[in-house]
């Protein structure tokens, strides 16, 4: 399999005890050899996924990944192979070398089963909320083009549709095909006011559901009449649980910031004996199966993984937007390395790349960080940069990642970044030269009196177990810690051992870091 980077899972065959070793799943890169431990007398299933760096046919693009189960004798395309391997006494034999013709390709890998599904975004438009969730749409946007676009799902179907709440909960958009969403698309409406959960989860869950919010219901509605409509204004009182803090009014005005109706005994009798404690539990109408929780100062994301199978923050929205949508698709937790609007994926290959920054930030600052602006800059001056936008308030912390595309990363280059401030300000990050890696992990604690950082490249990161190398040592620990919070393993800095860090673990396999 010249030219490509293959991990080979090794799962037991049938063991009535899957907690012995010989049943654990193993995952390590394959080259040219079965390793020895396959040969401790139980039988295996031997899997392989592989990922093809570079393209189909000669034909130049990003990168594919492909999933295939094949036979280890002479690598033909059966969809399991058992090998009953040797007992303990016996001699192992010799691993037949496949021939050259057998050899499986990109060609004969079927491509994954062709996806029909609609991802729904269920997404809080108050006014308040607007201005923490707009800034951001043009790169969710570009996400769900991405993925829409990418090769392997070509002959896919899969639709988006939108749905804005803020008092009132509007009608679902039209279903429109994931490839040709635009920013227009999601437009936000202006000038609403209050946030209903309780009727958005009630009216607005439909399949694969992504429900963004800060998790502050502000209205709930106890009868058709306004009058029943009880307002819980106060952030901080409903934050948390809510309080034994009665109803605040009721008729809540959907277009006209803050206003309603004060003089509580002229309310329903709802809004003069319902608590804030009441309304944050009764507004757990109804179940998502993906929450984005948006940090406000007051932001509750006890609530919103309350009401969710499974929650993220905002900020990571575009770089988990592949992993929501294989989620729908019922596919496996693989993916591709997030590309942005127009810029390809990592290449190993070529004059012009891809670059990726990763970055782990805990503001302890008084100052609200807006954005990370990466430059990167080859040996001869010439520079590409690409802005991220953050939302990262004093005491928060948070991920975020930043690629940089058409980056010409032969012989050495140089990294630096500037941190964005919400008040105008900008502070110089860090700078470091360097060469041969696809990417940056930064560490920022920032600090009133500056930002302290560590570096360390995704080549390094690369070498779990410090050995000097990128291998299959490496591979085989991390594959171990798929799908945990392991950060020796989470080279991306996403907060999780995915797909990406696959990616990145295969594009510097066979790299020193000495």
């Amino acid at each position: 399999m010249v030219g490509r980077a293959v991990y080979l899972g090794l799962r037991s065959g049938g063991h009535p005890d899957p907690d012995l070793n010989q049943d654990a799943a193993v995952d390590m890169y394959y080259f040219s050899s079965v390793p020895a431990f396959v040969f401790d007398g139980t039988p295996k299933t031997i899997e392989l996924e592989y990922h093809v760096q570079g393209n189909r046919s000669g034909r130049a693009g990003t990168p594919e990944y492909f999933q295939q189960s094949i036979s280890t004798n002479g690598c033909s395309a059966s969809t399991t192979t058992i090998i009953t391997t040797p007992s303990a006494t016996q001699t192992p034999p010799r691993t037949p070398t496949p021939s050259r013709t057998a050899t499986p390709t990109a060609e004969t890998a079927p491509p994954p089963s062709p996806c029909s599904t609609n991802v729904h975004f269920l997404i809080d438009a108050s006014e308040t909320m607007r201005q923490f969730i707009e800034p951001s749409m043009t790169n969710l946007v570009a996400a769900i083009n991405d993925y829409a676009r990418a090769d392997f799902a070509r002959n896919d179907n899969i639709t988006v549709t939108r749905q804005f709440f803020y008092r009132d909960v509007e009608g679902s958009s039209s279903p429109k095909s994931a490839r040709t969403i635009t920013d227009a698309d999601f437009a936000f409406p202006r000038n609403k006011h209050w946030t209903n959960i309780h009727d958005a989860l009630q009216q607005g869950i439909r399949g694969t559901t992504v429900f963004i919010s800060d998790g502050l219901p502000s209205v709930r509605k106890y009868a058709l009449q306004e009058k029943a409509w009880c307002v819980f204004g106060n952030g901080p009182a409903m934050s948390g649980g809510g309080s034994d803090k009665k109803a605040d009014g009721c008729e809540p005005d959907a277009n006209v910031s803050g206003k309603f109706n004060n003089n509580r005994p002229s309310c329903s009798p709802q809004c003069t004996t319902k608590t804030y404690s009441d309304a944050y539990r009764e507004s757990k109408s109804g179940s998502a199966q993906f929450s984005v929780f948006v940090a406000t100062p007051d932001g509750d994301r006890g609530f919103m993984e309350s009401v969710a199978n499974e929650t993220i923050n905002f900020s990571d929205l575009p770089n988990k937007l592949h992993e929501i949508f294989n989620a729908a698709c019922n596919r496996p937790a693989q993916g591709f390395l997030p590309t942005g609007r127009g810029t390809g994926s990592a290449s190993r290959s070529g004059s012009s790349q891809s670059f990726m920054s990763s970055f782990t930030m805990q503001n302890n600052s008084s100052r609200t960080l807006s954005g990370i602006r990466t430059e990167v800059c080859s040996g001869s001056g010439s520079c590409v940069t690409s802005s991220q936008p953050v939302l990262l308030g004093p005491g928060q912390s948070s991920r975020v990642s930043s690629l940089v595309g058409n980056v010409p990363l032969q012989g050495t280059f140089n990294v630096r970044n500037t941190l964005l401030f919400a008040d105008g300000g900008e502070e110089q990050g860090s700078s470091r030269t360097l060469s041969r890696t696809n990417g940056v992990q930064y560490s920022l604690q920032l600090q009133d009196n500056g930002t302290r950082s560590t570096v360390k490249t995704y080549t390094e990161a690369s070498d779990v177990n410090g050995d000097g190398e990128v291998n299959t040592l490496d591979a085989a620990t991390c594959a171990r810690s798929y799908g945990s919070a392991d950060v020796r393993c989470d080279i991306v800095s996403d907060g999780t051992v995915n797909a990406q860090d696959n990616a990145a673990l295969i594009g510097n396999a066979g790299s020193s870091t000495q």
